[in-house]
């Protein structure tokens, strides 16, 4: 992988990895090595994972955010502390940087920036329209229901990724009322009206793969124009180059 420049020179920076035929790992042996890199707490609650795919997705998403900052702010692992505030939100312990992760299927992602930001990335699949009616808007549920079966099920994931990315970068978790926010998607413009808060935010969609959808957010207007796909390869071989163990 190349160095990219310095986070300061940088509004944002996505890094996608896909890990292929995940569902279907019959050992994590190889990369248990790996947990090292992690904080120790982090290590022992990913190495109690029952589900081997969990575990992967989760151990190369932190390996993944560990890398970037690396990278890109000149910090070592051993500075890399990583706590929650009182929402569940991550950030990085003494340092102003904003991270985020999300995981499904085969695809990890991962963007830092200087300014508030959430990603969400999930793979498109059969859905409930009883779930729908709970979760979005009476607006955003008539725009699911308008839809043929193909459209419907992807326009759910276009709204889907993008609540998730919005409450991401919010940073309050889900005492936001889900029905106190609503999107709207049409011809790739994105739509957003918010009755609970005066924060701007902006949003952008990503696509890694057919079969599944990715949105960020951001308080910042100026994405990337695409976003980096690093393999899984890169992402072991960088981990032993770059980080050192903290354990």
């Amino acid at each position: 992988m190349e160095d990219v420049e310095r986070l300061e020179e940088l509004v944002m920076y996505i890094v996608c990895v896909r890990i292929a035929g995940i569902e279907n790992i019959n050992s994590i042996n190889e990369y248990m090595s790996y947990l090292k890199f992690l904080s120790k707490e982090k290590g022992e609650r990913l190495s109690r994972f029952s589900r081997k795919d969990d575990f992967l997705r989760s151990l190369v998403a932190d390996l993944l955010i560990r890398l970037m900052l690396v990278k890109n702010m000149n910090l070592s692992n051993m500075d890399i502390r990583i706590s929650s505030n009182s929402y569940g939100k991550p950030f990085i312990q003494g340092h102003s940087v904003e991270f985020n992760v999300s995981h499904s299927g085969e695809w990890v992602t991962a963007v830092i920036s200087q300014s508030p930001v959430g990603i969400d990335v999930e793979k498109i699949r059969p859905i409930d329209l009883d779930i729908a009616k709970k979760i979005f808007t009476e607006k955003e549920y008539a725009d699911i229901v308008a839809k043929n079966d193909k459209e419907r099920n992807e326009y759910f994931f276009d709204l889907w990724t993008l609540k998730e990315s919005y409450i991401k970068a919010y940073g309050h978790g889900l005492s936001i009322p889900l029905d106190s926010f609503s999107f709207s998607v049409k011809d790739q413009n994105i739509s957003f009206e918010n009755n609970h808060s005066q924060e701007h935010f902006y949003f952008r969609q990503y696509q890694v793969h057919s079969q599944y959808k990715l949105a960020a957010c951001s308080s910042h207007s100026d994405f990337p124009q695409e976003v980096i796909i690093w393999n899984l390869r890169e992402i072991l071989d960088d981990a032993k180059r770059l980080l050192e163990s903290i354990s």
